[in-house]
């Protein structure tokens, strides 16, 4: 297969910083739109048309078995410790990576919980957390964000949601670092072996708290699903009950959450206008929200696999082969969005952004995002009118072929 010149300036496990990678997504979009990427064995999708087309075409482009690096799934070892328990990774049905009637089934039964009353009742307990956080450190004047605020809210927000218990988050941190870099990274295959013991025991745990909750039934979406499923009003089963918490709420539900506040934050206060309008006027806090999560999504993108052999943006793609989906690109992309590369809150954008994705897969979660990072900058406004980034600090990104994240934030106020 024919090599391009942006395909070898695409690296984005090397942690490029986001001058550098937009400015090869920016050609990308311009030279070689859609291009093989070897690392990966994947065509990379780079402007905004193509992506929502990827995104909308569940038939040439499938969700199914995305939680493996390729078609064939994981390695006979890892397959034989992943499908050992109570569920079975990759082939137990879960909203990510599966379509047409399993998919459209799971999402029904977890909508019927997962409302936006419910996810409004959460905003007093979020704001709580996030004050929580910021009395432990107010006296500082100067903290690592990650470390202090955008970890532990967004994780503690999930606890709140489901009903873990709050002491338990260092583990299933832990945990859910190991599934991530399973799912998502090219790992040694010891490594993946680790990882998959790992996800055992994170499975035994959450087994376990779901058990706990049908004893004892709470005020909490888990016991609102788990009512709902006993009562056969919705149709999920225990293996399927595993991969919604271990896998769409621990891991998807706070990791991206995360990346996508420390990201907010970094640009806002890396041009200090921004912030003093959102010191100024709180009004304009939901619309700058929606804006940095289309400036800087917090994955690069995602993949599905190729069903059949197809044409597509004029390649020709193989049954089998990835899709990696560049939502970060088509953000920017500036046959979509005018200005694309300016940070405006006041922008009135025609389509919209594709960070939580398009179509029949649009995250569930994205509501709830949203409020935790709303909420966030309310409370630091309120309370850190003079937040400022530590200077001459060194601005890094982890080294990661799919998340988009800083390693360290140091803020001072």
């Amino acid at each position: 297969m024919t090599r391009c010149p942006v395909a070898e300036a695409f690296r984005p496990e090397t942690g490029p910083d986001a001058a550098e990678l937009h400015r090869v997504l920016a050609r990308a979009r311009k030279e070689a739109p859609v291009f093989f990427w070897e690392p990966m064995g994947a065509w990379v999708v780079t402007r905004y048309e193509d992506v929502k087309a990827v995104l909308e075409d569940t038939v040439r482009f499938t969700q199914k078995g995305i939680l493996a690096p390729t078609p064939e799934g994981f390695a006979p070892e890892v397959t034989a410790i992943l499908h050992g328990g109570r569920a079975k990774l990759n082939v137990t049905p879960m909203l990510g990576n599966f379509d047409g009637p399993d998919h459209r089934r799971l999402r029904q039964a977890i909508h019927r919980s997962f409302t936006p009353r419910r996810v409004r009742q959460l905003a007093p307990g979020i704001r709580s957390i996030v004050d929580e956080c910021l009395d432990a450190v107010i006296g500082l004047g100067e903290a690592d964000v990650i470390e202090t605020l955008t970890y532990p809210v967004p994780i503690r927000a999930i606890f709140l949601l489901s009903g873990f218990p709050a002491g338990h988050m260092e583990q299933l941190k832990r945990w859910s670092d190991d599934l991530a870099a399973l799912i998502a990274s090219p790992l040694p295959l010891a490594r993946q072996i680790e990882c998959a013991r790992s996800y055992r025991a994170f499975e035994d745990y959450v087994h376990a708290a779901i058990e706990a909750c049908r004893a004892e039934p709470r005020d909490d979406f888990m016991s609102d699903l788990l009512r709902s499923v006993d009562a056969g009003e919705v149709i999920m089963d225990d293996a399927e009950l595993l991969m919604l918490f271990t896998i769409n709420l621990l891991l998807a539900g706070h990791e991206t959450t995360t990346y996508a506040m420390t990201s907010m934050l970094y640009h806002l206060l890396s041009e200090p206008t921004r912030w003093k309008r959102v010191v100024e006027d709180a009004s304009c806090i939901p619309a700058t929200v929606d804006e940095a999560l289309r400036f800087e999504p917090p994955m690069l993108g995602f993949w599905r696999f190729v069903a059949e052999d197809t044409s597509f943006a004029g390649v020709e793609m193989k049954a089998g082969q990835k899709v990696y989906w560049l939502n970060t690109s088509a953000n920017r992309d500036e046959d979509a969005f005018e200005r694309a590369d300016a940070f405006d809150a006041d922008a009135e954008r025609a389509l919209p952004a594709l960070t939580f994705g398009f179509g029949a897969h649009y995250c569930l979660g994205a509501q709830l995002a949203k409020l935790e990072l709303q909420i966030l900058l309310e409370r630091l406004r309120e309370r850190t009118p003079n937040l400022a980034l530590v200077p001459d600090q060194a601005i890094a990104y982890e080294k990661h072929p799919v998340f988009r994240h800083l390693t360290a934030l140091r803020v001072a106020w």
